[in-house]
């Protein structure tokens, strides 16, 4: 019977060999699926994070993108809007000669320029409600009288006797050099509302 307890011990032996085996085998599979699991997760945060910022990314650009239309409409409606008051603006003194108070205002534009009118012969350019005004004031010099182009609005235009000095006091050119400051004074109006 010795051999038979020695093959039993020897099975016995196996089998528990066989167990711990198994047993580490079993802990071995665990700790690798625990691992797995981990990185697996891990790699999902990974994957939620990068798409969250991609999303997000993509949100503000998309932000950005309208941020920048929606200026450019509203620069674009307020440029609109200041040159519709500019047009207003001179369509209103393009009214001015038929006020009663032109003929002073005609006077006034004359003497601002009176200092830089050339000697001798002058030309003067005005509207017929100013010619009137001017040959009162122009007494004693030697002028031709002519009528104002009809793209400028009101006011008063002289030039020397060779056309090559001229000096003009027009309400639109008074506007034109006006108008940056004027442009100004309305897009500060419309910012602030």
């Amino acid at each position: 019977m010795g051999y038979e307890e020695l093959i039993r011990d020897l099975i016995r032996e196996a089998e528990a060999k066989k167990e711990e085996i198994a047993h580490r085998g079993r802990e071995e599979a665990r700790r690798l699926i625990a691992e797995a699991m981990e990185q697996s997760e891990r790699m999902e945060r990974q994957f939620e994070d990068t798409l969250a910022r991609e999303v997000n990314r993509e949100r503000l650009t998309r932000m950005n993108r309208i941020q920048m239309e929606g200026r450019a409409v509203l620069f674009q409606a307020r440029v609109s809007l200041m040159e519709e008051i500019f047009t207003r603006l001179e369509d209103r003194l393009r009214r001015l000669p038929q006020e009663k108070h032109y003929p002073r205002l005609v006077e006034q534009l004359y003497q601002e320029i009176l200092p830089e009118l050339p000697e001798g012969n002058v030309t003067i350019r005005a509207d017929a409600k100013a010619m009137t005004v001017l040959k009162s004031l122009v007494r004693g010099r030697q002028a031709k009288f002519e009528p104002l182009p009809e793209e400028e609005i009101g006011g008063v235009e002289i030039s020397d006797g060779a056309e090559t000095l001229r000096v003009q006091n027009t309400l639109k050119a008074r506007l034109l050099k006006a108008r940056p400051q004027v442009m100004v004074e309305i897009n500060r109006w419309l910012s602030n509302p």
